[in-house]
């Protein structure tokens, strides 16, 4: 079976536009946010979600049910309780929570959500990948980077929007600029908006993404881990930042080269 892929390449680099406003800060709260679709099994029969909150909520679950045109479809929910892990940065601290749903059909579209008793975020919408060979699309990104807020949102805004029905982004690093800066990282989930939570990321992390540990050795931020669900099939000391994925008959690997 021939498979035809739809490439969208955007490039997105912007050193030379200004310096970051340390000032801007993206507190966290009771109420999710940060909410991103990932994978870390098998697209056509389960799905990874992670989000953040501040340290208060200590118990949180993700909530999934087939989605149907009718509110009523809530009345099915299932409750998986999440994976809690406190990240400290240069701004605040936050527990990053994540679950990945499984037994799911293939090519099923459901609806979840995340939360808590103290507060849940809206019903998002994703659809499982086909089990087997079948033409799919994706956009791709480089070096969002900089000026995340202003530009970076232009650039996904506009993917998204051209491409609707895009089955998934791929980000090939330098997501931010600073990677130890939790504003920066505050940016790029504020641009994106709700369609990380609608659209999987999968991402490989560049050189921005590291920073020089107190003995100058190069390591990898400390956001990455609890941002992201990736992938465990790649050596162990590049944990969800070396690995692959296999979607509709095609390989995807991502090569962390730092």
């Amino acid at each position: 079976m021939k498979i035809r892929v739809r490439f969208t390449f955007l490039f997105l680099y912007f050193c030379s536009l200004g310096a970051f406003a340390q000032t801007t800060t993206y507190p966290p709260s009771p109420v999710p946010d940060r909410i991103v679709l990932s994978w870390s099994e098998d697209p056509a029969t389960t799905q990874s979600v992670t989000w953040r909150t501040d340290t208060t909520v200590l118990v949180a679950f993700a909530e999934i049910a087939v989605a149907e045109a009718s509110p009523d479809f809530a009345n099915e929910r299932k409750p998986v309780e999440a994976r809690t892990e406190r990240l400290v940065t240069n701004d605040n601290e936050a527990h990053f929570h994540s679950v990945t749903f499984r037994h799911l059909v293939p090519n099923k579209l459901y609806a979840y959500r995340v939360g808590s008793e103290t507060g849940w975020s809206e019903w998002f919408h994703f659809r499982t990948a086909e089990q087997t060979e079948a033409p799919f699309s994706f956009a791709y990104f480089g070096d969002a980077q900089n000026s995340l807020k202003s530009f970076w949102s232009r650039c996904v805004r506009q993917a998204y929007s051209t491409m609707p029905d895009m089955d998934f982004m791929i980000h090939a690093g330098d997501l931010v600029n600073w990677a130890n800066r939790d504003a920066e990282w505050g940016e790029w989930f504020y641009a994106a908006g709700w369609i990380t939570g609608t659209k999987p990321q999968m991402a490989t992390p560049g050189n921005h993404e590291y920073i020089r540990s107190p003995e100058g050795e190069r390591v990898l931020d400390s956001h990455w881990l609890p941002t992201f669900t990736f992938p465990e099939n790649g050596p162990d000391d590049l944990r969800e930042s070396v690995y692959y994925f296999d979607y509709q008959g095609v390989r995807f690997i991502s090569l962390n080269t730092q």
